[in-house]
C-alpha cells in the first residue's frame, strides 16, 4: 500500500516539471515533458551544449519560478534519498545584472537545500532563451520575496496547483509578450 511522503504525495504519481520560458522551444518542462508554444526547435536536454560545470552556493542563486511541484520534488528526493552534490545533475544558470539566475533545475536545487547542502553543481546556460520572459519571472520572484532557492521551501504545491498558479500564469505572460512583440 502506498504511503505519503513528507510532501504529502502518495505513491509514485506523475510529476510535472519545472516550467521556464525557452526562446527556442517555447516552455521547458523538466526532463520529460515539453509544451511547444512556438514551432522552432525541439526539446533540449541539460547535457546539450553544457559548458564547464562548477560549484555555486545555493544562497547565491536567484530562482526564476514562484512554485515547485510537490510530486516532482518528492520524486527527486526519493531517487536521490541521500541527495549529494555529486548525485544531482548540474543546473543551468545565466547572469541577470548582478544575480546568477536559475534557468531550470529549481526542483533539484530545492532538493539540495532540503538535504542540507550549501552548494550545487551548475553550468552557464548557453541556450538562446527568451530573456525578456525570464526577466519578468525573476521580477515576480523578487516581488514575492523569493531571492534564493531556500525561499521556495514554502512554495511547494500539488501538480494541479502548479499548473494552475504557475504554468497558466507563465503561458498568459508569454501570450502577452508575443502580442507586444507583434505590435512593435
Amino acid at each position: 500500500m502506498a504511503g505519503f511522503d513528507r510532501f504529502g504525495v502518495q505513491g509514485q504519481g506523475t510529476p510535472s516539471g519545472d516550467a521556464m520560458p525557452d526562446g527556442n522551444s517555447g516552455w521547458r518542462l523538466g526532463w520529460e515533458i515539453e509544451i511547444a508554444l512556438t514551432l522552432s526547435g525541439g526539446p533540449r536536454w541539460w547535457s546539450e551544449g553544457m559548458g564547464d560545470v562548477f560549484l555555486k552556493r545555493l544562497e547565491e542563486l536567484q530562482p526564476s519560478q514562484l512554485f515547485v511541484s510537490a510530486e516532482k520534488l518528492s520524486r527527486v528526493m526519493r531517487e536521490d534519498s541521500a541527495v549529494a552534490v555529486e548525485g544531482l545533475e548540474p543546473v543551468p544558470v545565466k547572469k541577470l545584472g548582478d544575480r546568477v539566475v536559475l534557468t531550470d533545475g529549481h526542483t533539484r536545487a530545492l532538493a539540495a537545500v532540503l538535504s542540507g547542502l550549501a552548494e550545487i553543481r551548475v553550468f552557464w546556460d548557453e541556450d538562446d532563451l527568451d530573456w525578456e520572459a525570464y526577466e519578468i519571472c525573476v521580477a515576480w520572484c523578487r516581488e514575492e520575496g523569493i531571492h534564493s532557492v531556500a525561499d521556495l521551501e514554502d512554495r511547494v504545491v500539488s501538480s494541479k496547483a502548479y499548473k494552475e498558479v504557475w504554468l497558466e500564469r507563465c503561458q498568459e505572460m508569454r501570450r502577452e509578450l508575443e502580442q507586444r512583440r507583434r505590435a512593435r
